[in-house]
């Protein structure tokens, strides 16, 4: 791959090319050529998402279908079952689908899954406690770099009653916050002046254009640089205000109001946007005045802590220390551990993938799950904790399954392009040949990260839903300032941090994402195509069903899962990726208004089991694909080609729903649309979508028109 090491944005042409010619193999059997791809999509929406499509690749299996595809995308949820697929191919010697219902070792396979649908929690030390221990340590460690910094610059600029440092200005002993005071009186002052000199110069220069531009980034600088110095102003004195209470434990732990505060409204805003069904604006304004309550009290807390008669009498005593030597220590332990640890390994990612490669990528001589006699106790996954992504189209054995793309989102909510700004980044994918995306090139797998990412982790990228800055489609309240810089502090991230680009390295210890590195982005907002570090999330985060990259590699039939949660039947999922389509590619996708009708649930009969339910005609959509012939930068009306499109909706409905099916519908009403928050799901659970995904799979493959597109 001499001279391909890396592409730039604008040559996805080459990286398609590439991928082309490796997928020889598979093409060979899947009997297309480069102009007739098929694309199997696999929706995000946690474990839901992905037993509903396995239900659906069962069924697409029965009907001699699966093994029709070429190319495999999935995002966050899709990808547990597709990156299982991927994992169950390359170890066997025949191009059966890992799961197709029968007898031996495949069902064998579905047990397990079935039997470990709680897989946070899978037993065998693993526990509730273990996730609950993780996240402690996961909010702990980067507190213990956070809090001592600023207990060490509370310590320095002292307080106003007992300065540490005094200034002597005319006889007046002025304490460090009394200067910040007076540099805040300044730069109102400026900012006041510079109001009325812009003013008055319109008088005389007809507000030239360039001018305005400087004077509103100026402003911009100075009303932010005003804030950030009226925070520090007000932590002595709502400090102050609170040591009006009795009781020594308050005095000390003054920031515990704030805290309190932020986390109540926290709360309230988390039980409003589960029942809100308007405008989410109210929810995101809340949750980022609860954020910033609870920020606000961590630097109340840092204040009363470097100014605590208590906490340094303690230090003398015990550890015969003085309060300078005291911080000097602080700094430089903080330093130093902030340096040496990699946050991709203590924040709740690790934890995260390491559970779904146990489930859903076991090492079945490990785990024992034969023909025979199953084992479906909890089992570690040595072997998928090695397997390397790149390895997985290395040989014609790997042709056993499609040439599989792993969607993430980077995020770019700093970028210049207005673009990729408003959308909070652009679709990132991971395969086994590229990594990369059209804002920031694409770098071959064996030279990206250092040519270490284990096709694990990469599942679990793509699944990395809670994560600062960036939210699904690039909206909610995580996209507030506020909310990320809390979300970060407390180390509450499933992404990842890469580093990239034509020089990128990985090999040494000093080029590792470390609380500095992660802090500089997320504090700065250096999220941008040119960055030396990208920070990956969720693929939900840009577009949730997996559509994009199929559609820019043009394939002429796409089979689809969307299993987001949708209660409301909105198709807000399908809608945004239709847009994003159209607006990025100029490709259409046409579904008619009868397709949606029938996918919408209705009024059932009374008579019928379980009584009161509302019923979907059918449960999936066809649609016809429109691929504009571009020339010379423009699109010829008359040159289409087309290509088809089927879609599995998570919907209950009558045909060939069994009873069980119907009975865990009876118990569960928001059933097929049960939160995403829900990831333990018991073995009623996982049969009733897996059971439901099969029955529609089942139900489209019957219909005549989807049989004559899908010969």
């Amino acid at each position: 791959m001499a001279g391909t090491e890396f592409l730039k944005g604008d040559k996805f042409h080459n990286l398609f090319e590439i991928e082309l010619k490796r997928m020889k193999g598979r093409m060979a059997l899947t009997g297309h050529g480069p102009t007739d791809l098929w694309g199997l999509a696999l929706s995000g929406g946690g474990i839901r998402a992905a037993t509903f499509a396995l239900g659906v690749m069962q069924a697409l299996a029965a009907n001699n279908k699966i093994n029709k595809f070429d190319y495999l995308s999935t995002v966050s949820g899709g990808g547990y079952i597709g990156t299982s697929w991927t994992w169950h191919a390359s170890k066997q010697n025949n191009h059966d689908f890992p799961y197709q219902p029968g007898t031996g070792r495949p069902n064998n396979l579905v047990t397990y899954l079935r039997e470990h649908g709680n897989y946070l929690t899978p037993g065998n030390g693993l526990n509730a406690a273990s996730m609950i221990g993780i996240t402690i340590r996961a909010i702990f460690v980067n507190l213990i770099v956070w809090l001592p910094l600023l207990i060490v610059f509370f310590m320095v600029i002292g307080n106003q009653e007992s300065p540490v440092l005094c200034h002597k200005i005319d006889g007046w002993c002025l304490s460090s916050f009394d200067l910040f005071v007076v540099l805040a009186a300044v730069l109102a002052l400026w900012f006041a002046g510079a109001c009325l000199a812009y003013s008055w110069a319109t008088a005389f220069t007809n507000g030239k254009y360039d001018w305005r531009l400087s004077f509103e980034k100026w402003m911009g600088i100075l009303l932010t640089m005003i804030v950030a110095l009226g925070v520090l102003i007000l932590v002595p004195f709502v400090s102050d205000a609170l040591s009006v209470f009795r009781g020594q434990l308050l005095e000390e732990a003054g920031g515990v109001l704030p805290l309190l505060a932020g986390l109540a409204s926290g709360a309230w805003t988390f039980s409003r946007s589960k029942n809100e069904s308007g405008s989410s604006l109210p929810t995101n304004i809340i949750a980022s005045v609860a954020a910033t309550l609870i920020l606000f009290g961590f630097l109340v807390t840092a204040y009363k802590l470097a100014n605590s008669n208590t906490l340094m009498r303690l230090v003398e005593d015990y550890l015969c220390l003085s309060a300078g030597l005291f911080g000097l220590l602080l700094l430089a332990f903080s330093i130093a551990f902030g340096w040496i640890c990699n946050s991709n390994l203590i924040s709740l990612h690790r934890f995260y993938r390491d559970r779904l490669m146990e489930l859903y990528m076991p090492d079945l001589e490990t785990a024992q799950v034969t023909a025979n006699a199953p084992i479906t106790y909890h089992k570690p996954a040595n072997g998928a904790d090695k397997a390397n992504i790149k390895d997985f189209y290395s040989s014609a054995s790997y042709d056993n399954a499609p040439y599989h793309l792993i969607n993430t989102n980077v995020l770019l909510n700093h970028s210049q392009h207005s673009r990729h700004k408003f959308r909070g980044g652009d679709r990132f994918i991971l395969s086994p040949l590229y990594c990369g995306s059209s804002a920031t090139g694409w770098q071959t797998t064996e030279r990206f990260v250092g040519g270490t990412l284990s096709l694990s982790t990469a599942m679990a990228i793509s699944g990395a839903a809670a994560n600062p800055n960036t939210g699904a489609s690039g909206k909610g309240p995580t996209r507030s300032r506020a909310v990320s810089l809390l979300m970060a502090l407390l180390n509450i991230r499933l992404g990842y941090f890469v580093r990239f680009g034509p020089d990128a390295r990985e090999a040494s210890w000093y080029y590792r994402a470390n609380h500095f590195v992660t802090a500089y982005y997320e504090l700065f907002g250096n999220f941008h195509e040119k960055a030396k570090f990208l920070q990956l999330s969720d693929g939900g985060h840009y577009e949730n069903l997996g559509l994009y990259e199929l559609v820019r590699r043009k394939c002429k039939v796409i089979v689809a899962t969307d299993a987001g949660c949708d209660a409301e039947t909105s198709f807000a999922d399908l809608q945004a990726s239709l847009l994003r389509i159209e607006q990025d590619f100029g490709v259409t996708i046409e579904i008619s208004d009868q397709d949606f009708s029938k996918a919408v649930p209705r009024s059932a009969d009374e008579t019928k089991y379980p009584k009161g339910v509302d019923r979907a005609e059918q449960g999936f959509l066809v649609g016809r694909i429109d691929y504009r012939i571009w020339k010379n930068g423009n699109a010829a009306q008359d040159e289409i080609e087309y290509g088809y499109f089927l879609m599995a909706k998570t919907a209950f409905v009558e045909k060939n729903t069994d009873l069980q099916v119907k009975a865990y519908k009876n118990g569960n009403p928001d059933f097929p649309d049960q939160t995403t928050a829900d990831q333990f799901f018991d073995e009623e659970q996982f049969e009733a979508y897996r059971r439901l995904g099969k029955a529609i799979g089942e139900n489209a493959l019957s219909d005549p028109l989807v049989q004559l597109k899908l010969r």
